[in-house]
């Protein structure tokens, strides 16, 4: 119940005003690793599909540590790798979960090498794709300090919103992550507080 009211507050935040009749896509990172990303954008995911109703794909490019396969007891052996090699596989790599409107792309089994093949691969043309599809888009990326490709992602969807371990993470060091996705011209959406340890919703949405 705890996670529903919160999931309610972060998309009452995000969905209910004008501004978000225009967010279709949604970048979910942290600014070091270990912060609970996976879980929020996994339980964001869920909730739109089930509470509001939308069409939703969630999208695993955190790959240096993939665990939405894990989270919806699926296999990892193809999905957004293979995207990235071969567009036309769009369709094949969108895998449907138990929850209704919602589906997932997993990593796929990458090597050394993804890393190369992501930048090099149209992130923007298959944001745009996936769009047309799904009502809401949301990608479960790895932290800013982990790689760049939270910062290749961000300035293609519609916001960002970065997963804070409460009372663990300094907050000079979430502004930093924040100061770097303004820097690539990305909208920031604000803060979730993870693991708060109050009786109160233990995420929180908040601009910082």
């Amino acid at each position: 119940m705890e996670t529903l009211k919160a999931c309610q507050r972060i998309t009452n935040s995000i969905f209910s005003n004008e501004n978000g009749k225009s967010v279709h896509s949604i970048l979910v990172s942290s600014s070091v690793k270990g912060e609970g990303t996976s879980r929020i954008a996994a339980s964001l995911a869920n909730f739109l599909a089930k509470y509001r109703n939308m069409k939703v794909c969630l999208v695993d490019a955190s790959f240096e540590d993939p665990s939405i396969h894990k989270i919806f007891k699926l296999d990892n052996n193809s999905g957004l790798i293979n995207i990235v090699d071969k567009p036309e596989t769009l369709s094949a790599m969108i895998r449907a979960t138990d929850t209704a409107n919602l589906s997932v792309i997993t990593t796929g089994a990458a090597g050394p090498e993804w890393l190369e093949a992501l930048q090099l691969g149209d992130v923007q043309a298959l944001i745009q794709e996936l769009k047309k599809k799904f009502d809401v888009v949301i990608f479960d990326s790895s932290a800013v300090s982990s790689n760049a490709l939270s910062l290749d992602i961000a300035p293609h969807v519609d916001g960002v919103i970065l997963v804070v371990h409460a009372g663990h993470t300094r907050w000079e060091v979430v502004q930093d992550a924040k100061d770097q996705f303004e820097g690539v011209q990305a909208k920031f959406m604000g803060v979730v507080l993870n693991r708060r340890k109050l009786f109160i919703p233990s995420f929180l949405y908040r601009n910082l």
